[in-house]
């Protein structure tokens, strides 16, 4: 969505990173405390040219400041016969997330984590960052909600890694946790590594 992001087609997997970044730098900066209008600005500064397009067509204005940030000067109610209404940074973000979120694949992405295995002279670290990374998009939770992410992050750990004394290693651990095949890994390669040298 940055300037960095205009030529990028994956708009379901580049949104929630911009989207993470900018409220950081909203928080770090102190500006969440700020007039919506101010916000919603420093937004629009913010996305960069396909973002900017993307707003456009959201909200169509005539560039006018008015326009442009959804303020209303025309629908005061009688209990509020002053009030200006206008459009909040929330509703802006939540059109956001229904515009980019519907174009994300589901099937593909979870075929993408699916078919992530271990490379040869690949970290064990490389590779689970690698996994972590993709499994945030696959949306992996049952029908009552509940996230089973870490034990589709297992399984894809001990089917994926490259070595096959690991593999096995991993398989007679008796339903281990993540927590502890990800550390039999990282122990398994540092030894690895040593007896090497």
């Amino acid at each position: 969505m940055s300037k960095s992001h205009t030529t990028s087609t994956n708009i379901a997997t580049e949104w929630p990173k911009w989207k993470q970044q900018f409220t950081v730098w909203m928080i770090a900066n102190g500006k969440m405390g700020r007039p919506d209008n101010e916000k919603i600005a420093i937004f629009i500064w913010l996305l960069g040219e396909q973002g900017i397009a993307i707003y456009n067509t959201l909200y169509p204005n005539d560039g006018a400041e008015k326009s442009m940030l959804g303020i209303d000067m025309s629908a005061p109610t009688e209990e509020t016969p002053d009030a200006v209404q206008q459009r909040t940074l929330n509703e802006v973000m939540k059109s956001f997330d229904e515009f980019c979120v519907p174009r994300k694949n589901i099937a593909m992405e979870s075929y993408k984590f699916n078919m992530i295995s271990q490379k040869e002279r690949q970290s064990f670290t490389e590779f689970e960052t690698e996994l972590r990374k993709q499994i945030q998009y696959c949306e992996f939770k049952s029908d009552c909600g509940k996230r089973y992410e870490d034990r589709m992050l297992r399984d894809r750990i001990i089917v994926g890694v490259h070595d096959k004394k690991l593999q096995l290693k991993l398989l007679d651990g008796r339903d281990e946790t993540l927590a502890k095949v990800v550390d039999t890994c990282k122990v398994f390669e540092a030894l690895t590594n040593t007896s090497k040298c």
